[in-house]
């Protein structure tokens, strides 16, 4: 039969192998830490040769960007890849930005329209909310079209409008009929 010594003796046996596993397993997990730690400063160290700047919003790549010091407030919107609902009207794209500045790209509400093309083909578009009438063939790409609108009063578009594209050769033709 084992004494009292001898339970005691093998409990502070167990207890410090279980610290000594203990301390292993916090060196470990500080020591990566610390490195974890290191690799992101360097990261975000900047030599005289290059900005930080963080990109958030309607973004394709949001996060950190590193750029040429003199970036422009355009060059950064390009490398993180502005999605067609991000509102970055009326910013001026030709300033310089800042190393460590923030940027945020805010979403503009978008709309649903239907697009209706010579023939009778009919395609539903997402545009900004409160597009003009004037500047849709140009914000989706359709110079070969003319938009016809009916509607002399309302300039901008609203939900679930339906707007009638006719070719510009045929515009121009029906022009030199009249």
């Amino acid at each position: 039969m084992k004494t009292d010594v001898d339970k005691t003796l093998l409990w502070k046996r167990e207890w410090t192998a279980l610290s000594v596993f203990a301390a292993f397993i916090m060196a470990v997990i500080a020591i990566s830490y610390v490195e974890e730690r290191e690799k992101s400063a360097w990261l975000l160290e900047t030599d005289g040769a290059a900005i930080n700047v963080y990109v958030e919003g309607a973004v394709d790549s949001p996060g950190i960007h590193r750029l040429a010091t003199g970036a422009k407030l355009a060059e950064v919107l390009q490398e993180a890849g502005v999605k067609p609902e991000g509102r970055v009207d009326g910013w001026n794209l030709a300033r310089v930005v800042a190393d460590g500045e923030r940027i945020v790209v805010k979403e503009r509400k978008m709309i649903s329209i239907v697009l209706i093309y010579p023939g009778g083909k009919r395609k539903s578009k997402a545009v900004p909310k409160g597009m003009r009438v004037a500047d849709l063939t140009r914000h989706l790409a359709l110079e070969e079209y003319v938009v016809v609108w009916g509607e002399k009063k309302r300039k901008q578009l609203r939900e679930g409008d339906e707007v009638v594209l006719k070719r510009i050769a045929m515009q121009q033709e029906v022009e030199k009929e009249l």
